[in-house]
């Protein structure tokens, strides 16, 4: 789950992706003409980004001003797209979780600010820098990205699709190490959303596609959006991920909280018009203001509040989500105080494009339609983010970094076993293409984890296929686990091998 989300990291080749013209299909074209020059910002990201398919609306709180589908699902259901195909919306489902939350504090199933050991009394997780950190987690801190935890679980993350069943992805979470103590900092992750999901499960007595389906869908009339694996792979509707260098890529999700939910883009027009109404879609109540304005108020970073992430744009305060990876890439943006909203849905993994594509789109209707803001809007959470932070400054004790895991740094003789150059493993659905497989064994552009003796020390370096992360210098904390300055586990323990949860090779 990416951007607001992480994706599957791709392995670049020297061959070069080929750009095609966006296929125009009879009834899949946008409704309106008039809006020739959105459409062409459409094709414009789908030629550049070697996109098959997708589909996109631009709305307010109560119609769809212009909406459409291009070019193909792909896969064996390979149909136009219309504003009706399904796709995987990744990291956009956060906000859905959220949301699903928010709905159970309505009705009295959970409190935000209640440890999570009270819904899940057999939770424990591991931490180098406090004792028993499970009592401090919180809903509020999990969907924050604010509990400490890693982005990946040691079952079923973005590189491995291979997990039995969701209560084993979710028990193993049990196993993972804290990157920081709890409620110090901002680190996205997966992880908490999954958490939510399985306590949604426990304090329900439902799965949580089923409460998604009875508590968010339905009321919504998001007729064809749903996280049930089995209605997932039947579906006929389903557009098919793609990406570089993949013969074939995982259908169902392992992190279903995170980044399971399929959803049209006329069902999400639904689910953000709700956002945009104060809860209150078509006058019928889903969420009452005060639990909306929970989900949006920061509390530990101005960018992210629960499963939503804010953005201070020149036009004004939008609220967002992103999301890419297993194929896709997809996006969500509204701007409450000029009540329009925007999604784009793909199925190639450029979402940060696919938000580029958006914002233009919003930003050229509020320019063209001389659109005036509203500044009665339910909650304004930049003010109060700005708020919250001057308040701080008065009443806190001066900022104290909130430190790294204790151990050894000095480099050891049998440290030795450790270094090397490790490549993260793919597995459980992934297949790569001849050629990429070919760039993966002779590691040109590989996601890989070189450990390395320098400087009296053991260091890390860590590439993703593309960006640089630098050299970070380990300390052990116990033998065979070490974390990096950033708090990173590289566990070699008892025949383990792995980088953040996720095996090397």
């Amino acid at each position: 789950m990416h951007s607001h989300g992480k994706n599957i990291l791709l392995i670049a080749v020297i061959l070069p992706a080929l750009a095609f013209a966006a296929d125009l299909p009879p009834g899949g074209s946008p409704q309106d003409t008039g809006f020739a020059a959105y459409e062409g910002f459409i094709q414009q990201l789908m030629s550049e980004n070697s996109i098959e398919g997708a589909s996109f609306a631009l709305f307010d709180d109560r119609n769809v001003i212009w909406s459409g589908g291009l070019g193909r699902m792909g896969g064996e259901n390979d149909q136009p797209v219309t504003t009706q195909t399904i796709f995987s919306i990744q990291s956009m489902s956060k906000t859905i979780t959220a949301t699903a939350v928010m709905i159970a504090v309505q009705e009295g199933l959970v409190d935000l600010d209640r440890p999570v050991t009270e819904y899940l009394p057999g939770f424990r997780v591991n931490s180098c820098f406090e004792n028993d950190p499970e009592k401090k987690i919180t809903l509020r801190l999990m969907l924050g990205c604010a509990a400490g935890f890693t982005h990946e679980a040691p079952v079923g993350n973005n590189y491995d699709a291979s997990f039995p069943s969701y209560s084993e992805h979710f028990r193993s979470i049990r196993d993972t190490w804290l990157r920081s103590p709890v409620g110090t900092e901002y680190f996205y992750s997966n992880l908490g959303f999954d958490l939510a999901a399985e306590i949604i499960e426990k304090v329900s007595g439902r799965t949580f596609a089923k409460y998604l389906e009875e508590k968010v869908f339905r009321p919504l009339g998001m007729v064809s959006a749903t996280a049930d694996p089995k209605k997932i792979l039947e579906s006929r509707m389903r557009a098919a991920g793609s990406a570089s260098h993949y013969a074939r890529i995982p259908v169902i999700v392992p992190m279903i909280g995170a980044g399971g939910v399929y959803a049209s883009a006329d069902d999400l027009v639904k689910f953000v018009q709700m956002h945009l109404s104060s809860g209150s879609p078509g006058g019928r109540r889903v969420l009452d203001k005060e639990y909306l304005a929970e989900l949006y108020r920061p509390f530990i970073t101005g960018s992210y509040a629960l499963g939503i992430a804010l953005v201070d744009d020149t036009a004004g305060y939008a609220f967002n989500h992103n999301g890419g990876g297993f194929g896709f890439g997809s996006t969500m943006k509204w701007y409450p105080e000029y009540n329009i909203g925007c999604v784009i849905l793909s199925n190639r993994l450029y979402e940060s494009r696919v938000y580029e594509t958006a914002s233009r789109i919003l930003d050229e209707y509020i320019r063209e339609q001389h659109l005036t803001k509203d500044t009665l809007t339910l909650f304004d959470p930049v003010a109060y983010w700005k708020h919250l932070t001057e308040a701080k400054k008065t009443t806190e004790h001066p900022a104290t970094a909130p430190g790294r895991c204790p151990g050894d740094s000095v480099y050891k003789s049998e440290w030795g076993k450790y270094t090397g150059t490790h490549l993260l493993g793919f597995s459980g659905g992934f297949e790569f293409a001849w050629y990429a497989k070919i760039a993966r064994w002779v590691g040109f552009k590989a996601p890989k984890v070189k450990v390395f003796e320098k400087d009296g020390g053991l260091f890390l370096d860590y590439h993703d296929g593309g960006s640089y992360l630098g050299e970070q210098r380990l300390v052990e904390y116990q033998p065979g686990l070490f974390f990096t300055a950033e708090g990173e586990a590289l566990d070699f323990r008892d025949g383990r091998k792995t980088y953040r949860n996720i095996a090397l090779e």
